[in-house]
């Protein structure tokens, strides 16, 4: 579950909030543009944070990984987001 401390960690310059709850986030990366979905099983092992990427809000989404706390995820995200952004540079 995410508490109020797990919500703070969001980067809001880097991640717009479009939804949530507490098992659930979703996030617009401003940086690439993705969305994110992060759901939290609420349990203390290595797939606590499951997360995934959607191309726009209500499409498909698809299972990029998991995490064992919100800042890892965050860190996944970033990586991608960069990766995502180095493949579109000439």
């Amino acid at each position: 579950m995410f508490t109020a401390k797990d919500i703070k960690l969001i980067d809001t310059d880097y991640f717009s909030i479009i939804d949530q709850n507490e098992s659930t986030l979703t996030l617009l990366s401003n940086n690439s543009g993705l969305y994110w979905n992060i759901l939290s099983n609420g349990a203390d092992n290595i797939e606590n944070i499951i997360i995934y990427r959607m191309p726009y809000m209500d499409s498909d989404r698809y299972l990029h990984g998991y995490a064992i706390n919100l800042e890892q995820a965050f860190v996944f995200i970033h990586n991608y987001d960069q990766f995502q952004l180095q493949k579109k540079s000439p």
